[in-house]
């Protein structure tokens, strides 16, 4: 969503983009722990939206700037905004003055983290499959930790049981398998956006399988087996495989599919989209305890989630084989 905005912004023509959070005062549930943190906490107090981080050796082509301002701050500059945003057709909302001044200093840091990558060499060199998860998440801030159980330590064991699978079988597949853990997904996808623009031949990788987020419910006290797939629409095998595979298994996957024209965001599986490699996703979707500091192992539904994965390994064993 943030790159369809900066896009947007781009080619309007717009160098800085006021963004208001109406929920800004919204609190989230006290953490029940020792942590100094006493503060009230909101969607944003990770502190995840206050840094932009760039790739060294493929920065990003500059776009609009990005500045957070608060309700209050709005109304001063937008008098009766919330108003008028209300109003079936706004094309431009009147300045409390003539023009805004802006002053915007900018500290550059140098930071290092890795992906952590595992091979299962195939038959085949020069056909890839990457199976990815992102295992960065928010880190801790104000004294709580973001733990991110479902966002996205399911992703990540779910990728690494997969690994475990295909190794075990002890049956060298026809295709080359990459098992990737990618590094700050969070922070813009540079983890895989590095893969992708520094792989040497990305001509090579065949498809991209993605998981981030497949443990989850909306509502925690009703447990289900629903699940979203999303892939390339220019791709229906992957439909055809997965569908095969829940009904010849009797997994009992409620499934949600979803055919993309563009799967180039929500995830990793936008960086190798945007060179037209095509992808599936798996993802249960979003809950209370997304990007916050309540997304525990204890909520996840330890059920569903192995059941996507073994609905990922025969599909993934197929695309590897046939």
């Amino acid at each position: 969503l943030m790159q369809l905005k900066n896009d947007a912004a781009k080619q309007a023509g717009f160098n800085v983009i006021l963004e208001i959070d109406p929920n800004f005062k919204t609190v989230v549930p006290q953490v029940e722990s020792d942590a100094p943190a006493e503060q009230e906490l909101t969607k944003y107090s990770s502190g995840i939206y206050k840094k932009q981080f760039d790739l060294k050796e493929f920065p990003r082509e500059q776009g609009s700037t990005y500045i957070q301002i608060s309700p209050a701050l709005a109304e001063v500059i937008f008098p009766g905004w919330k108003e008028k945003m209300n109003q079936q057709e706004v094309k431009q909302l009147p300045l409390s003055k003539g023009t805004i001044s802006i002053d915007i200093k900018r500290d550059q840091q140098l930071k290092k983290c890795r992906n952590v990558l595992g091979i299962i060499q195939g038959e085949l060199k020069d056909e890839i499959i990457v199976v990815g998860a992102h295992y960065d998440h928010l880190g801790k801030y104000d004294g709580y930790i973001w733990n991110g159980a479902d966002d996205n330590g399911t992703g990540t064991i779910g990728m690494m049981a997969i690994a475990r699978a295909f190794k075990e079988s002890g049956i060298k597949p026809k295709r080359t398998i990459v098992f990737a853990a990618w590094t700050a997904e969070e922070r813009g996808l540079l983890g895989s956006s590095y893969f992708v623009k520094s792989h040497p031949f990305p001509e090579y990788i065949k498809a991209y399988h993605n998981y981030d987020m497949i443990g989850r419910e909306g509502n925690i006290e009703k447990r289900d087996m629903n699940v979203s797939f999303m892939y390339s629409g220019t791709w229906p095998i992957a439909e055809e495989l997965l569908k095969s595979a829940n009904k010849d298994y009797e997994l009992g996957l409620n499934i949600r599919y979803s055919a993309m024209k563009n799967p180039a965001a929500g995830s990793d599986n936008a960086s190798f989209a945007r060179v037209d490699i095509p992808i599936m996703w798996f993802h249960t979707g979003g809950h209370p305890d997304y990007h916050g500091p309540l997304d525990h192992a204890d909520k996840v539904n330890y059920e569903k989630m192995a059941t996507i994965v073994k609905a990922s390994y025969l599909t993934i064993w197929k695309l590897a084989n046939e």
